[in-house]
């Protein structure tokens, strides 16, 4: 068994399944309705040459529900170029299927970051996993963008050489002809201090306190 977090929900795995509670049956009510409402769960991508997964529910519970293991290295734990490449693949594709011409949005994933997207290149195969609150969200794409760009700046890295490259590689797999970085630059100084926020609400300490002012910090300095 093992436990990937605790707040502000339980998610654990357990024999090669993953489980996910929740603190009322109607919290996870509603966030199934919000996984099944999906644009896509599998897409084979001509361009890459790898096929575009989405979580698999294999059992929900009134309290929790049952995800198949996403296989493969997540994005959180890999240097490898061509993963990023092939998460901006993943998230194009997602938003290319309700994206509207004329508003500029797109159905959002909402928490896309580099720990929900894992890479498996022995059956190539790119998965995403567990969508934020804002799932189904029609908005700007943006947004989901800067989720991405900003949990990447958060993670243990002090070589902006290497940041910069991920993120040019990201761009690579997304492509940037719908991208408006107007609110690319908006969405990710949000996304910054709503992090911060969210870190001292989740579970307030002063090691919490502490931590959440040094990523502010920190995440700052390396966009800046």
């Amino acid at each position: 068994m093992k436990v990937y977090k605790i707040f502000p929900r339980l998610v654990f795995l357990s024999n090669e399944k993953v489980y996910k509670f929740f603190n009322s049956s109607k919290e996870c009510e509603d966030e199934i309705v919000k996984i099944n409402a999906s644009p896509f769960s599998d897409h084979f991508d001509i361009d890459t040459k790898y096929k575009m997964k989405f979580v698999k529910i294999l059992h929900v519970n009134k309290y929790f529900y049952i995800m198949r293991l996403a296989k493969g290295l997540c994005l959180n734990d890999t240097n490898n170029i061509l993963d990023y490449k092939l998460a901006g693949s993943w998230l194009r594709i997602f938003h290319n299927f309700t994206y509207d011409e004329q508003t500029k949005k797109a159905f959002l994933f909402s928490d896309f970051d580099i720990s929900h997207v894992y890479v498996n290149h022995n059956d190539n195969e790119i998965t995403a996993i567990d969508p934020g609150t804002g799932f189904g969200t029609i908005g700007d794409i943006e947004n989901d963008i800067s989720r991405l760009i900003v949990s990447l700046m958060q993670k243990k890295n002090f070589n902006i050489f290497k940041l910069k490259k991920y993120i040019i590689s990201f761009f690579d797999g997304y492509r940037v002809d719908k991208i408006d970085y107007e609110k690319l630059d908006k969405y990710i100084n949000e996304r910054i201090k709503k992090n911060k926020k969210k870190m001292l609400n989740l579970n307030f300490s002063l090691k919490q306190f502490l931590i959440g002012n040094f990523l502010f910090i920190y995440s700052n300095l390396k966009y800046f």
